[in-house]
């Protein structure tokens, strides 16, 4: 099996272990700073569509990158997955659109659609979405993005319905359960929502986490108090990667 992870600031560290556990292939590719082209560093961004942000052709190094993992590691091309936070989350929106021959399924955490989108071509994938409603840097009702001018987004219940749309399925839940609040100290618990079915081939997954922050949900990798202090409560009643595996791995072109 096989994976493609967009890496963004936070959220990371729990995908070795799953990848080890699961048996597939993780790959971790870096966007660009925008002054330098550079991509090392503390300040690389992915070139997510947004009118504002990174002109890098990182629709193009994707699938470069996915062609180069096919000849140097013969990987399994209908199970070729993406995922991603904040600005890499939308930028999984973008490759789900534009490299849809090539991937197979998506999972975007704290991200919602990008209001003007300079990008218009159509795709049609499975999709997961992980948000927070007290989210102060994407924010969940929609509007603009806190850091760094990165423009507006539209609300979460419209990128749902955005990609219900796309996907040829219903907009109204086929189901919805509250998970366990595990953690009762985390001041946040996690509601999924399932639209349309995989026999349906695109069905779309929303984890909406009450309470929750621009941070990607884990039980085992729980960040300092500063920064939800910073960036709001961080959700420890479900593993983030866990469930997005759980998610990626039942979809096959």
């Amino acid at each position: 099996m096989n994976k493609l992870f967009n890496k963004n600031a936070g959220g990371t560290k729990e995908w070795p272990a799953v990848a080890e556990d699961e048996g597939f292939l993780l790959l971790v590719p870096n966007g660009t700073g925008i002054r330098d082209g550079s991509p090392t560093g503390n300040n690389q961004q992915w070139n997510d569509c947004r009118p504002v942000g990174s002109t890098a052709d990182d629709v193009g190094f994707i699938s470069e990158l996915i062609s180069w993992a096919d000849q140097k590691a013969s990987i399994n091309n209908n199970r070729v997955y993406v995922t991603g936070v904040s600005n890499g989350g939308v930028m999984a929106y973008r490759l789900a659109r534009e490299l849809d021959n090539k991937i197979t399924a998506i999972a975007a955490f704290i991200a919602n659609k990008p209001k003007n989108s300079q990008c218009n071509s159509s795709g049609v994938v499975p999709v997961m979405m992980v948000n927070g409603t007290e989210d102060p840097t994407m924010p969940f009702n929609g509007g603009q993005v806190s850091n760094g001018g990165r423009g507006k987004v539209l609300s979460t219940e419209a990128t749902v319905d955005f990609w219900a749309n796309q996907n040829s399925v219903s907009t109204k839940p086929v189901a919805v359960d509250t998970l366990q609040n595990i953690n009762q100290d985390d001041e946040s618990h996690v509601i999924r929502m399932r639209y349309g079915s995989s026999q349906l081939g695109a069905p779309a997954v929303l984890y909406k986490v009450v309470g929750g922050g621009h941070l990607m949900p884990s039980i085992e990798y729980v960040v300092p108090h500063w920064i939800e202090r910073l960036i709001g409560n961080q959700n420890n009643d479900v593993e983030g990667a866990r469930i997005t595996w759980q998610f990626l791995s039942q979809h096959s072109k």
